[in-house]
């Protein structure tokens, strides 16, 4: 099938072979140089799409919550030498005395704070409440990872992918609740 298309200087209708699409050529009326175009595809319509195979969803979704499992653990991990030793988990400071909050390592407020973060995105606001809460005894440290956060790239922190005015407002909502006010 010939390429139908008409020349760019005199308008007059040409036919070309096939093959010399994306070639250049000679207007057999105006005798000037022309650009042959690529043959038109056949098939320019709609892609065909296949139905969504629901048990490569459960599969993707099941892999995507096992490596967000084993994140979660590996943060959880002892830690390595040369940095401090993770805190107690009966409650007791290093020296032993009750009541007394424990600094968490960066690592520990980090992830929660990116729970709490990936709550408020899922509109899981009683998981929020309650991840606000854990974080409540370390205010202060939180507070000053909070204001570290909203000063770099929060891609970094391993933040879910949102906007980022949508980021800064989860990040200020946390601020908020850790210093009592509703937000």
């Amino acid at each position: 099938m010939a390429i139908q298309f008409h020349c760019e200087h005199c308008g007059e209708s040409v036919a070309a072979p096939d093959d010399t699409g994306g070639t250049r050529g000679k207007c057999p009326h105006c005798q000037r140089k022309i650009y042959i175009p690529m043959p038109e595809e056949e098939e320019s319509g709609e892609l065909p799409l296949a139905p969504l195979d629901q048990e490569d969803e459960r599969r993707r979704l099941e892999a995507r919550r096992e490596a967000t499992r084993l994140q979660q653990e590996l943060l959880q991990e002892q830690s390595a030498p040369g940095e401090p030793k993770k805190p107690r988990r009966d409650g007791l400071s290093a020296t032993g005395a009750k009541n007394v909050p424990v600094a968490l390592p960066a690592k520990e407020l980090n992830r929660l704070i990116v729970q709490f973060v990936e709550a408020m995105g899922g509109g899981n606001l009683d998981q929020a409440d309650k991840l606000a809460a854990k974080l409540s005894p370390h205010k202060s440290q939180a507070t000053i990872l909070l204001n570290t956060m909203s000063s770099e790239e929060l891609s970094a922190y391993g933040l879910p992918v949102l906007p980022r005015p949508v980021l800064m407002g989860f990040l200020s909502q946390l601020r908020m609740k850790l210093q009592g006010r509703s937000g």
